[in-house]
């Protein structure tokens, strides 16, 4: 507890001046360590924001990954705030899933000396999960001795664009604020339950083992072979690969920002597209440093595979007003980046990008330098692999829902990876003949693991349910379940409810009838087949075979799969479960024979 109070009078002094000679060297260890765990970049975004906000008040902090976490050295942590999202069904992201290890087997280790808190970085449209990681960190280190300074915080990503951007500026003004309680104060009585700061330091290269999170370090690896539009709102891209991969495995793709936009954005700031960066330096803003870019490269490929040139948010207006060489212009952005509802109708409705933005203020004038270290930097996007290895070993296909025309006003936001595959597939269909090696197109990213369990044998029957691009890894199981078939392998019946637009929208339709010798079963639902008097959905067709599903699940043990909307998910489930006693869905969902994978 000593240690505590002098550590919270170190962090006053500095803060209040209470000190009247400050120390020549900073302290050997920070008095603050946020320590993250974040699977696509956004909370680790948060904890390094918080960290350079808090060092503006003089207060030491470091954030650091949770695979950082030394747990043969506790005792150095005696002030912690751990910013964790959570992944999957509530569990670890990749990063903390070694700190997720610990907790979960360690045999009560003493954590007496630290003070911590816990925000969350969660989707509590994900009911069953909702922040299950944060709640995890939160009660196993209370449970280890550690006492809590602030209460447990739940960020939520539901509802509107910036919900968890709004959740994260309100506990970090308060968090702020505790840290700036006298010592005595916080260290006697727990407390109960602004403006963000660009990165003030680059990231640290992550340790080896986490293959999505040094994606965003290297260069772009995957190769495109080829672009086929499926449907006017889904287009399949095929990627070269050497590594093996498994058949509904998650391919966590790093989108690019489509030419036609980094044309523009390079023409309304004035870059030259063609220029090499060879230092650090020349891409560092004041004190903020952007993403980690490895070294040299194109202004071009800086701009397109390194930071969002779509997406805006609070953050980055607030962080172009000091850029606007118009009072009006910085004023307006200063307000717009503010909590405030002026930006749901000036931005957020209306779904301007960043290109939108500076059009709108044109007064902001920016160097390379600045742009990179606004913009948000690139998030990859995940999409199920809709091939399978046993049919196509060398080639992971993926099948991408699009806007229809998401480059014809691209002062809009229309999706990036969207805009990116449509701007790609035109390349594709203008080329008259196969790309030459400096043309070849590269992306950024990795494959992961699959939620869906799969039998030894591909005897049991399976249900498959899908709408819409939620037919990819469907795709997948019907390729595999057909190559054992080729081989003489015993297959169950395969039956496949989909749902859809219209006919147009049916996507894989000519493959699965001309499937051989596998038959798969398919029962289809229209939601606006031009004629159709009434919409239907795949929760329709589930309902009027429900007799026939239920049949399959009780004599045969057959296996459901099931991807789309979390709406559609739950609807499935209620359906499923309908008349049923809950004892027996809960000996389907433990044996593993209910499986789904959700989105949007």
């Amino acid at each position: 507890m000593l240690r505590f109070v002098d550590m919270l009078q170190r962090v006053c002094g500095r803060c209040f001046g209470w000190n009247s000679v400050e120390p020549s060297l900073p302290p050997p260890h920070p008095d603050v360590y946020v320590f993250f765990g974040s699977q696509t970049g956004t909370t680790e975004g948060y904890a390094r924001r918080l960290v350079a906000t808090a060092r503006h008040r003089n207060v030491h902090a470091d954030a650091m990954s949770l695979s950082q976490f030394d747990v043969a050295n506790l005792t150095q942590y005696t002030m912690v705030i751990f910013m964790v999202a959570s992944y999957g069904t509530g569990g670890p992201t990749d990063d903390a899933s070694a700190f997720y290890s610990w907790l979960k087997t360690s045999l009560k280790p003493d954590l007496s000396t630290m003070h911590y808190t816990v925000f969350g970085c969660g989707n509590s449209d994900y009911t069953d999960s909702y922040n299950g990681m944060a709640k995890f960190v939160d009660a196993k280190i209370g449970a280890f001795g550690a006492t809590r300074f602030y209460d447990l915080t739940l960020g939520d990503a539901a509802g509107e664009i910036d919900h968890l951007d709004n959740d994260y500026a309100a506990w970090e003004s308060t968090i702020l604020d505790v840290l700036a309680i006298p010592a005595a104060t916080l260290a006697e009585a727990h407390v109960d339950g602004a403006t963000y700061a660009a990165v003030s330091t680059p990231r640290p290269l992550p340790r080896s083992g986490s293959t999505l999170h040094a994606a965003l370090y290297l260069p772009p690896a995957m190769q495109v072979l080829s672009v086929q539009a499926l449907s006017s709102t889904a287009v399949q891209v095929d990627f070269a690969t050497d590594v093996p991969y498994k058949a509904t495995e998650t391919l966590a793709l790093y989108p690019q920002n489509a030419i036609e936009i980094v044309q523009a954005v390079a023409s309304r700031c004035g870059f030259n597209l063609t220029q090499w960066v060879h230092s650090p330096s020349e891409l560092t803003h004041q004190e903020h440093n952007p993403a980690n870019i490895p070294l040299p490269c194109k202004v071009i490929d800086a701009l397109t595979h390194y930071v969002d040139l779509c997406a805006v948010s609070r953050t980055i207006l607030t962080a172009l007003a000091p850029h606007a060489t118009s009072p009006s212009d910085a004023e307006r952005l200063r307000h717009l980046g503010s909590i405030d509802d002026a930006y749901a109708d000036v931005v957020r409705k209306p779904r301007l990008s960043l290109v939108g933005v500076l059009h709108v203020f044109p007064s902001v004038q920016l160097s390379l330098a600045a742009l990179l270290a606004i913009a948000s930097p690139m998030k990859p996007r995940r999409y199920t692999i809709a091939s399978s290895p046993a049919a196509s070993p060398h080639v992971i296909q993926c099948c991408i829902s699009v806007p229809e025309n998401p480059l014809a006003h691209i002062h809009h936001h229309n999706g990036t990876m969207g805009a990116c595959v449509v701007s790609l597939l035109k390349a594709h269909l203008a080329r008259a003949s196969p790309p030459s090696a400096s043309d070849c197109v590269w992306f950024r990213g990795s494959h992961q693991a699959s939620t869906f369990f799969f039998p030894d044998s591909h005897e049991a029957p399976v249900i498959l349910v899908a709408a819409g691009s939620g037919i990819a890894p469907m795709r997948a199981i019907w390729q595999d379940r057909n190559e054992a078939a080729k081989r003489g392998e015993p297959v169950g019946k395969t039956m496949l409810l989909f749902g859809c637009r219209d006919g147009e929208s049916w996507l894989y339709r000519d493959e699965l009838e001309a499937l051989a010798p596998l038959h798969v079963e398919c029962l289809v639902a229209y939601s606006r087949e031009p004629g159709q008097e009434k919409k239907e959905y795949v929760q329709d067709v589930l309902e009027a075979n429900l007799d026939a599903v239920v049949t399959l699940l009780d004599t045969a043990n057959a296996f459901v799969y099931v991807c789309g909307k979390i709406t559609m998910a739950q609807q499935i489930q209620a359906l499923l479960r309908r008349d049923r006693l809950a004892s027996w869905w809960d000996a389907i969902v433990s044996s593993r024979r209910y499986n789904q994978e959700v989105f949007g």
